[in-house]
């Protein structure tokens, strides 16, 4: 049987992921409680340039990938993401009165996990 992960592994993991991806950690906030990751303040590089649709992206892919987690809240200042089961949409917020970009389009995002899954898990753990 397949042990669950504690809080803090669970975090070292995000941490690690974050991490892997450049990001700068002074930048964002994150935590993870119960079946929950939030994050929270801006996705910028270690270098300090902001990050790029593409780079989000990847990002948020690979904590979906990240066992444990089922569901997402993100508040971020540059970045308006919204996380389901099975699929996640990013767009990034407009900071002045600019031409639209392809970043500020919504992208939406199919991710791993399906409704099913989360409902199955749901009356497993019960």
């Amino acid at each position: 049987m397949k042990q669950n992960a504690t809080r803090y592994d669970t975090n070292r993991k995000i941490k690690q992921v974050l991490v892997s991806h450049n990001t700068d950690l002074s930048g964002i906030s994150f935590s993870f409680s119960g079946k929950t990751a939030r994050f929270s303040g801006r996705f910028l590089k270690i270098s300090g340039q902001e990050m790029k649709f593409e780079e989000v992206e990847t990002l948020c892919r690979t904590l979906t990938g990240l066992d444990g987690i089922r569901f997402f809240n993100f508040d971020m200042e540059d970045w308006a993401i919204s996380a389901g089961p099975g699929s996640m949409n990013i767009v990034k917020k407009s900071t002045s009165v600019s031409v639209v970009s392809d970043e500020r389009k919504v992208h939406h995002i199919d991710t791993p996990e399906s409704v099913e899954d989360v409902l199955k898990d749901e009356f497993d753990d019960n």
